[in-house]
């Protein structure tokens, strides 16, 4: 569903998975008018993993029993941070970085920008030009602090059973500027992940208040 320059529609989904005690919880989320879909997805999921993920051979074991079901509904997001000279976004799972051109944390923020204008197609919205000029503007104008990446890499199989590496970053990348054009596009990017495999639960991440980031610091300590 995309041209040659990357333009049109993508995948209206994210898969993304966490730990809770001994139990594993996977979760698909999905977006905008897609949602007519939503119940034959869900059925796709717990199909797939019953019967076709290979437990045994990849594993050992067998397929594990899923235990519970839950489908909630979400009408718009939760607040962005605060407003200020200063954010935190930290990545939950790798992003990838394959191919960036530039300074890394404003072509992340970037395609940030572009999943979410995308991801709005399904729900019947799109930029106007003169908001995506005013925005690109403001992206110039930031201050990214990358220290806090990690670098990485995943492996990506493809039919004929290679291994692609690609590489990644993971941890914290910090912002210093004028963030308030942005924040409503950055808190709808949060919920859809950004970059390649994001609908396979890669690239997923947060937007940090300058006051959790002494907690974040604590916990990376401990």
């Amino acid at each position: 569903m995309r041209g040659d320059r990357g333009d049109g529609l993508p995948k209206p989904y994210v898969i993304f998975t966490e730990r809770d005690a001994g139990d594993l919880l996977v979760s698909l989320r999905v977006f905008g008018r897609a949602n007519i879909w939503f119940a034959a997805a869900i059925e796709g999921v717990c199909a797939g993993m019953r019967d076709i993920l290979p437990w045994q051979k990849a594993a050992r074991m067998a397929a594990p029993a899923i235990t519970d079901r839950r489908i909630s509904r979400s009408e718009g997001i939760g607040p962005a941070p605060a407003r200020g000279t200063s954010l935190t976004i930290e990545f939950l799972s790798p992003v990838d970085v394959s191919g960036v051109r530039g300074p890394l944390g404003r072509s992340l923020v970037s395609r940030m920008l572009r999943r979410a204008s995308g991801m709005a197609r399904w729900h019947g919205l799109a930029l106007a030009p003169d908001t995506t000029r005013r925005l690109t503007a403001c992206l110039d104008a930031l201050d990214f602090n990358e220290s806090g990446l990690v670098a990485g890499r995943y492996l990506s199989p493809n039919r004929h059973a290679q291994k692609r590496a690609h590489e990644t970053r993971e941890g914290l990348l910090r912002i210093h500027g004028d963030l308030s054009p942005l924040l409503p596009l950055l808190a709808i990017a949060e919920r859809c992940h950004v970059g390649r495999a994001a609908v396979e639960g890669l690239g997923r991440f947060r937007l940090l208040d300058p006051a959790d980031h002494g907690q974040v610091a604590a916990s990376a300590r401990t």
